[in-house]
Order: C-alpha cells, then sequence, then structure tokens
C-alpha cells in the first residue's frame, strides 16, 4: 500500500512539472510567451471576445502576448492581448483536458502593457 501511495505522489508531482510547476487550484507564477496552441485557444473564443468588448474598446489589432494559467478541472488560461497600439485585455479563456470545451469566463479591459496578468 505504501508502495501505492508513493507512486501516486510521484505521478501527480510529474504532471505539476509536466504542467509548468502549477498547483491544482493556484495561477502560475510567471507570464509566458504565447505559442501556437495558445493562439489556437484564443482564436476559438476570438467572437465571443469581441462580441463583449464596450464599444469604445480599440480593436485595431488583436494579438495575444503572454498567459498564466490554473489547474482547475481542466485548465484556466489568463491571457493578456494586444487590441490597439496602447491598448490591451485580459482574458480568461477554460479548457477542459481534452480542449473539447472551451469558453471564454472572464474579460477585463483597460489594461496596459506592464499590467500584470492575475486573476480575473
Amino acid at each position: 500500500m505504501a508502495y501505492l501511495k508513493l507512486g501516486l505522489c510521484l505521478c501527480l508531482l510529474g504532471l505539476t512539472n509536466a504542467l509548468g510547476g502549477r498547483r491544482v487550484g493556484g495561477i502560475s507564477q510567471d507570464a509566458r510567451p504565447v505559442d501556437q496552441e495558445i493562439r489556437e485557444l484564443v482564436d476559438r473564443v476570438k467572437g465571443d471576445i469581441l462580441t463583449q468588448l464596450p464599444s469604445n474598446e480599440e480593436r485595431s489589432m488583436f494579438e495575444p502576448i503572454s498567459y498564466k494559467t490554473q489547474l482547475v478541472n481542466g485548465v484556466n488560461y489568463f491571457v493578456k492581448i494586444q487590441t490597439g497600439v496602447n491598448s490591451y485585455i485580459h482574458v480568461k479563456i477554460y479548457s477542459n483536458f481534452r480542449k473539447t470545451d472551451v469558453s471564454l469566463t472572464g474579460l477585463e479591459v483597460g489594461k496596459t502593457a506592464e499590467d500584470p496578468i492575475n486573476y480575473i
């Protein structure tokens, strides 16, 4: 039985390391640059993001810049997106582990390049 518990702990530790060192429930410490996987995730909810943006929010660009994650029953992605020359938004996107269920679950406007990505 002790070996089973040890094996389970090591398995969870390996999963935690594979997920960038984040713990279940906690948001990752450092923002990471966006890669192709995150761009595709953002593209899947881009229509929802644009629909929820206030009409006075600049929209001359739409470029995901950086992101953090939170491991839940799936993954929450907190993404900084540049929408104009000096205009940024932060969005929260939920995805199940298989990425078959992806949805926009939060949006904050009025952000700057210097604003850290925090929990939404």
